[in-house]
């Protein structure tokens, strides 16, 4: 999340600088937030108080295709779009959409990225809570398990990247433990 928000400070000072519009839609996990098309430095605050603002659940916020929907018929053709996210609930029914905005816009894809969603690091047996609540205990120790994560990370990161691609969405990969500029 602050890495989201840095990419998205950064985008968003570049705009106001340029006398560019700005716009947002920001989703907070309980919900989304829409900021309407400005020029100003106040503005582009408004919107980037909410991107930094405390999530209102537990659940992490992802991108529902209702979403994209909305985006697809608001936006004006030849808009630049950046959709600041780890792209973990990214799924086919989305890639058409996102293709239909790309065929209009110039869309790019800042795919924020955990050095601990690429590798498992070696920490001993540790307990894992999955998102339906279910507790896990995995051996992290395991060489065999570490490789087979790391692959299967590596295969999802190249299908999404591919299925980005594709669709003429450029793609940005912003990992968290280095420096957004």
């Amino acid at each position: 999340a602050a890495t989201a928000a840095r990419v998205a400070a950064l985008l968003a000072f570049s705009a106001v600088a340029r006398q560019e519009r700005l716009a947002g839609l920001v989703l907070n996990g309980d919900g989304e937030q829409d900021f309407p098309p400005t020029r100003t430095l106040d503005g582009a605050l408004h919107l980037l108080r909410a991107v930094i603002a405390p999530l209102a659940t537990t659940q992490s916020p992802h991108l529902e295709l209702a979403s994209l929907e909305r985006l697809d018929r608001g936006v004006e053709r030849g808009s630049s779009i950046y959709l600041i996210s780890d792209f973990q609930h990214f799924d086919e029914r989305q890639l058409s959409v996102l293709r239909h905005l790309a065929e209009r816009c110039e869309l790019t894809a800042v795919h924020i990225v955990d050095p601990a969603e690429e590798q498992l690091t070696a920490i001993g047996r540790t307990r894992f809570r999955a998102p339906d609540g279910k507790l896990y205990v995995v051996d992290t120790d395991d060489p065999r398990l570490r490789e087979r994560y790391a692959a299967l990370m590596a295969e999802r990161t190249s299908t999404l990247q591919r299925s980005l691609l594709g669709a003429g969405v450029d793609v940005v990969r912003i990992h968290t433990h280095d420096d957004v500029m």
